[in-house]
Parts: C-alpha cells; sequence; structure tokens
C-alpha cells in the first residue's frame, strides 16, 4: 500500500483470513485490527480503559499504540470474538483486583470474574474476561 508497508493476507484451512506485514520499522506483531460501527469510539474506549499512546500509523491511520503494538479499528460490521480463531486479547496489569474495581466503576461488563490460574509451568496468575465493544473479548492477566 502506497505511503504505508508492503501487505498481503493469507487464509488458512478454517477461513481464518490473516494479514501479513512487511514493515522495515517493526518485525513482530504489527498490529491488531478490529471492526465496529463507529472507530473513534470504539480507539476511545479502549484509550480510557487501557491508555495507549494516540497516534497515526505512518501518518495515515488513526490508532492507539502500546509498546510498539498498534490497535487499530475499522468500520464494519462486528460479530462477538469469543469462539473464532482469534477468541481475544489481552492486557497484562499489575494490580488486577484494582484495575478490576476501576473498570467495574466505569459499568464494564467482567464476564469471567477475577480469579487464580495455576499454569502448566506451576506458575500462578490471576485472570479475568471482561466484553470490550462490539462483543471483544478482552483477558486482564495479572503475574
Amino acid at each position: 500500500m502506497q505511503g504505508l508497508f508492503k501487505l498481503g493476507f493469507v487464509e488458512d484451512p478454517w477461513g481464518t483470513r490473516i494479514e501479513v506485514v512487511q514493515d522495515p520499522e517493526k518485525l513482530g506483531l504489527h498490529h491488531v485490527h478490529l471492526r465496529g460501527p463507529d472507530p473513534a469510539a470504539i480507539l476511545g474506549w479502549y484509550k480510557q480503559k487501557f491508555g495507549g499512546d494516540t497516534a497515526k500509523l505512518k501518518d495515515r491511520i488513526d490508532g492507539l499504540k502500546y509498546s510498539g503494538v498498534w490497535l487499530l479499528v475499522q468500520r464494519g460490521d462486528a460479530v462477538p470474538s469469543e469462539g473464532h480463531a482469534i477468541d481475544h486479547i489481552g492486557w497484562r496489569t499489575p494490580n488486577l483486583a484494582e484495575k478490576a474495581l476501576q473498570l467495574k466503576a466505569q459499568d464494564v461488563k467482567f464476564t469471567t470474574e477475577p480469579r487464580p490460574l495455576k499454569l502448566a509451568s506451576g506458575t500462578m496468575v490471576n485472570f479475568a474476561y471482561l466484553e470490550g465493544p462490539s462483543g471483544a473479548k478482552i483477558e486482564l492477566v495479572q503475574r
């Protein structure tokens, strides 16, 4: 795409469409692309709840930047993410109980209350799931 980067799409055997990006400024996970009826409102929701740096990718596409990974939103039909190939997105938080209280005070709907989980490695984490705009499933994790 002129002025952005090289990109292409591949489809896995189960119909999941994956965007592959060649951007010399960013190797690895480049961006998460969401879809919804009002991109500006969705970006505003994520900014209010999880921070991030408001910016324009390549001075062209509105988004939020989190430690070098972009969150982008495109106008379009959206369906809840649960049960799809990419089921949810997640954020780490240093204090899950405190973050959950903050989000609940903002009327964010939790679908799984904060609870501990022992990973296969033996490491204990605390996690919760909440509902984002357009039915996006969001995980919060405290390691």
